[in-house]
C-alpha cells in the first residue's frame, strides 16, 4: 500500500509544480520552479524552456537556468535535445547546450542529432558539443563514431569555417573508441 501512496503523493506534487509553472503570477512561478528540483519530472522540462523563450524576466529564466544545469534525472535529456532542434528556441539554445553538459546527463544517445545540430550552428555551440562529447559518461558504440567522423570529416572537406573544433571532436571521438 506504501507504493501506492507514494505514487499518488509523487503525483499530486508533479501537479502542484505543473499549476505552479502555468500560472500567470511570477513569484508563483519560480516557487514552481524551485518546487521541481524535489518535485518535478521530465515532462516539465519543455514547459520551463517554453516559460524562458516567452519572457524575459531575468529573475526567472536565471532560476529555470540553475535547475537545468543542476539536474539528475536522465530522463530529462530528451526534452532538451527536442528542444534543441525547434528553431523557434534559439534564443535559449546555449543555455540547452550547457545544460546538458553541466548538469552530466548522458548525451550519448543523442550524440548525432547533438553533432548535427552543431554543425549546423555557430562556433560557441560547437564548443559546447565538443565539451558535451569530452564529458560523455557512456562510450558510444564504434558504428555511430564511424559515423559521426565521416559526418565530421565531410564538414571539414566542405572548407567549414570551424575546422579546428571539429578536427578537436574527431580527434575525441576518436580517443574515445581506443578506450574501449
Amino acid at each position: 500500500m506504501k507504493v501506492v501512496k507514494d505514487n499518488k503523493e509523487a503525483a499530486k506534487k508533479a501537479t502542484e509544480v505543473t499549476r505552479g509553472l502555468q500560472s500567470g503570477d511570477k513569484k508563483t512561478v519560480i516557487k514552481a520552479v524551485k518546487k521541481a528540483r524535489k518535485d518535478g519530472t521530465a515532462e516539465h522540462i519543455p514547459m520551463m524552456i517554453e516559460l524562458m523563450v516567452n519572457n524575459s524576466d531575468d529573475e526567472l529564466n536565471g532560476e529555470i537556468i540553475k535547475l537545468l544545469n543542476d539536474l539528475k534525472m536522465q530522463e530529462a535529456t530528451e526534452p532538451i535535445v527536442e528542444s534543441l532542434k525547434n528553431e523557434s528556441y534559439k534564443d535559449v539554445h546555449i543555455f540547452l547546450w550547457q545544460a546538458l553538459w553541466q548538469s552530466r546527463l548522458d548525451a550519448s544517445p543523442f550524440l548525432s542529432d547533438l553533432v548535427n545540430l552543431a554543425l549546423k550552428s555557430d562556433y560557441l555551440i560547437l564548443l559546447e558539443c565538443l565539451t558535451i562529447i569530452e564529458n560523455l559518461q557512456n562510450i558510444p558504440e564504434d558504428e555511430v563514431v564511424v559515423q559521426l567522423n565521416t559526418t565530421l570529416k565531410d564538414a571539414v572537406l566542405e572548407n567549414h569555417e570551424h575546422r579546428e573544433l571539429i578536427l578537436s571532436m574527431i580527434e575525441v571521438l576518436n580517443d574515445l573508441m581506443l578506450d574501449k
